[in-house]
Formats: C-alpha cells, structure tokens, sequence
C-alpha cells in the first residue's frame, strides 16, 4: 500500500502501543506533581515563619520556569493528537513531499507497522489524499521536528477496509507516534515521471544521472522512491518503462537485494525470463535470506 502510511509489511502483531503509552503518560504525571510540588511545598512538614533575612533572599530569587506537560488537541474531524516534543523546523504545505518516521498500533496495543524497522523516513505529497485522512490533517498541523502522538478514528483512517488480511480490521482506530523529519519540494520519481511523459524513457536515465551528479538539493531521493515508481509503472503494463527506471535504483542502490528482486520481477511481466533468473540470483547473493527471490527462482528453474 505505497500510498498509504501502512505499507507492504510481514510484520506479525506485537504489543507496542501499551508500554509507549504508559511511559508518556508517567512523564506527563511526574512533570505535574513536579509542578504541584513547587506550588504548595512539603506541606508535610511544621513549618518555621521566616526570617527577616529569608524574606528578602527570596524576594531577589528568580521566579522558577513554569512546568507545563503536552496538552491533546482533538480537531472538529475527531482527530486527536499530542506534541510531545517541539521542533524548529517550518511548518509544511500542501504540495510539499514530507518526510515521516512513524510507528504505527492498533488501540489494543499491536504495533502493524514502523518505518523505523525499514531504516528510512516514509515520504509522501501533503494535502493531495495520498495517505489516510488523519495523517493530511494531523502533519499539516506540525513543524518539522516535531514529534506527536496521533489517535486516528476509523473514519479519518481505513474506515470499513480490512488491511493487510487482517492486520488492520475494519473499524480500527489508530495510533501513531510520528516524528516530522524533513520537508522537500518533491520527489525523485516525480522529476524524472515529468522527463518521462516530456521526452520520453530515453532521456530519463540521462536526466536522473543529471540531477544525481547536481546532488539531491530539494528533490527527496531513495531507493523505495524509485522502487514504488517501478511498481507503478508495472502495474500501468509500462513493462520497458519499469524495467529502465529499477536499472536506475540497481545502478544507485548496487548492494541492496531488494532492488535486484524488482528488477527482476520487471524482467518476467516483460517476458525476459533470463534476466529475471539473474537478478534473482544476484539478489540472493546479496541476501540468501530474501524467501520471495528463493521461491521465484525455485519456479523459473524447475525442470
């Protein structure tokens, strides 16, 4: 689902959302009895009426900071969500491509998904529907920097959609801590999608080396950026056009398996069963554990 904040994952449920929850929540409960405390004072105690001097020392000490703890804001859609820690960075807009760490758990506690286990940020075009209704309307909110808890209800998140096969049952709300980690101007594959319809698949391997050797600039660059325009492509049956823009990710992600494993699967819908085997290989070569490449060479090689 590379349009949504929940992506393609074999993650099995674990409990997650409990134990993160509690800990925010203590936080909260001990920066308020902090506050409490410097309020009333050890009221246990028998107090002594100050003298003369004590009087005067206080008066010349600094008033001490006012403790405040993260406040929930819940917005007329029902969304609801707390900024635990406050960044420095600009607030995005629409049409902006903002950059996203997330974990993401159901309200029992099961986490279903973190972009956090894939080691890179989730990107995605604010304000244009390409991610669940919460998540539009909870970032456009925030700063880059700026960390907070999200609790999604159904009708801002997959509503009546079953996710995953079960992973995320119809009528979830949802809990996601987020952290806001960058905002660019657009993508990579967007770029090069505009070369694409312009001028055609030839020019695109020029003009990506072009802005690679300019370097990224404002242009959000990674490897699942230009993956996800490859399976977009295959799914439109741009079988050639799929196959020349993941030799690009391979020719910019040359030790990642993954890469390999699309490429190949681009090489079989276009009918080359050869270089599908190969880049299988090479895949498993990189990472003997990758099971999908195992099983389609297991296939391509029978008999």
């Amino acid at each position: 689902m590379p349009h949504d904040p929940v992506q393609n994952s074999e993650l099995e449920g674990e409990t997650y959302f409990n134990m993160r929850t509690f800990l925010i929540a203590a936080l909260m409960l001990a920066a308020a009895a902090a506050q409490s405390f410097d309020a009333h004072g050890q009221t246990g105690r028998r107090r002594k009426s100050p003298t003369r001097r004590a009087v005067a020392a206080r008066a010349k000490r600094p008033a001490p900071a006012a403790t405040t703890t993260p406040a929930a804001t819940t917005t007329p859609s029902g969304l609801t969500y707390v900024v635990t820690r406050r960044g420095q960075g600009r607030q995005p807009v629409a049409g902006e491509t903002v950059l996203v760490h997330y974990t993401g758990a159901l309200s029992n506690g099961v986490k279903f998904d973190s972009s956090r286990d894939r080691g890179e940020p989730f990107a995605f075009k604010l304000g244009e529907g390409r991610v669940i209704k919460g998540w539009d309307e909870a970032v456009a909110r925030l700063r880059v920097g700026d960390e907070a808890v999200l609790v999604i209800p159904p009708a801002l998140g997959y509503e009546e959609r079953n996710v995953g096969d079960g992973l995320i049952p119809p009528r979830s709300t949802l809990i996601f801590f987020i952290e806001v980690v960058d905002v660019k101007a657009t993508t990579l594959s967007e770029a090069l999608s505009q070369t694409l319809k312009e001028k055609g698949i030839e020019a695109v391997a020029a003009r990506f080396r072009e802005l690679r050797g300019k370097g990224a600039g404002n242009l959000y660059t990674s490897e699942s950026d230009l993956n996800g325009w490859g399976y977009r492509l295959l799914a439109n049956k741009q079988f050639r056009e799929a196959v020349e823009v993941l030799k690009l990710n391979v020719e910019a992600y040359p030790n990642s398996a993954n890469v390999y494993d699309s490429l190949a699967e681009a090489y079989l819908a276009l009918g080359d069963k050869q270089s599908a085997i190969d880049n299988y290989r090479k895949a498993l070569e990189l990472d003997p554990r990758m099971e999908s490449a195992r099983k389609a060479l297991q296939t391509l090689t029978a008999n």
